[in-house]
């Protein structure tokens, strides 16, 4: 069946349309929350990112929720990596744009 809600050519099934509470429910319950938060973290509860993290686990709430939670933690990381960069002296920023061999410059060492 199709959910419009996601996107016109997007096919929802119905199994994964009832299991999307059960995994927003599921999120919030590991992190003590009783509603989304706003704000960044907010995107994470958005009913595509659900649907993507629910697949990715072919359908197993368990397993979406945990995966979740991870990813939760690693944009928590790398937004506090980006104001420490951003905090940094221009002489560290200039070290890490010439000598960091990947992460958000994307490039190795080599320029590629």
């Amino acid at each position: 069946s199709r959910d419009h809600s996601f996107a016109p050519d997007t096919c929802v099934t119905d199994a994964e349309v009832a299991a999307l509470p059960l995994l927003c429910a599921e999120i919030l319950r590991r992190l003590g929350l009783e509603a989304p938060p706003t704000g960044l973290r907010g995107s994470h509860f958005t009913r595509w990112k659900l649907l993507c993290m629910l697949r990715a686990r072919g359908g197993d709430v368990d397993k979406a929720a945990a995966r979740a939670l991870q990813c939760i933690d690693a944009v928590d990381l790398a937004i506090q990596m980006a104001r420490r960069y951003e905090a940094a002296p221009q002489r560290c920023r200039e070290l890490y744009a010439r000598s960091m061999p990947s992460g958000v410059f994307g490039k190795d060492r080599r320029g590629y």
